[in-house]
């Protein structure tokens, strides 16, 4: 809140029209929204390779704070990503609805508990969520905030 009334004050002080402030404001959106980022090793800090019968999610990360990123794969075989969608596709008709929460969708895909038997356990909760992001990259669905939309 100390930077927003900081911001505030700045505004203030160019004695700008409120048309002035909407257009500056839309303005900053925009290039916050174009700001390229530094990622590991000068490319997506996420890729995938096909192959076969699985695909290879690769990822660079940070096994601790401070240290430098390594990269990790994670296999997922074809036929359980399919599954996966599958299952989102259903429960979107069931709720009539093009988005589907990941917790909702975890739950029915692995048949287990979220916060007990899915969120508590990192390998497969990481697992559930590159499958995720491999289907975004796909370009099936879009994954954002705990929501899976379908596209």
């Amino acid at each position: 809140m100390k930077e927003l009334n900081k911001f505030i004050g700045i505004i203030r002080r160019c004695n700008l029209s409120k048309d002035e402030i909407v257009r500056t404001l839309e303005e900053i959106s925009r290039r916050m929204d174009t700001i390229s980022i530094d990622s590991w090793k000068g490319t997506s800090s996420f890729d995938i390779e096909e192959k076969e019968d699985k695909i290879i999610a690769i990822k660079y990360q940070k096994p601790e704070k401070g240290a430098e990123p390594k990269e990790t794969k994670t296999e997922i075989n074809i036929t359980e990503l399919k599954n996966l969608f599958s299952v989102l596709k259903e429960m979107s008709i069931e709720m009539r609805e093009m988005k589907v929460k990941s917790r909702k969708l975890g739950e029915s895909f692995y048949k287990l508990d979220w916060d007990t038997e899915i969120f508590c356990n990192r390998p497969l909760h990481n697992k559930f969520t590159i499958m995720l992001n491999v289907l975004e990259k796909k370009k099936l669905i879009d994954y954002r905030g705990g929501v899976v939309y379908l596209r």
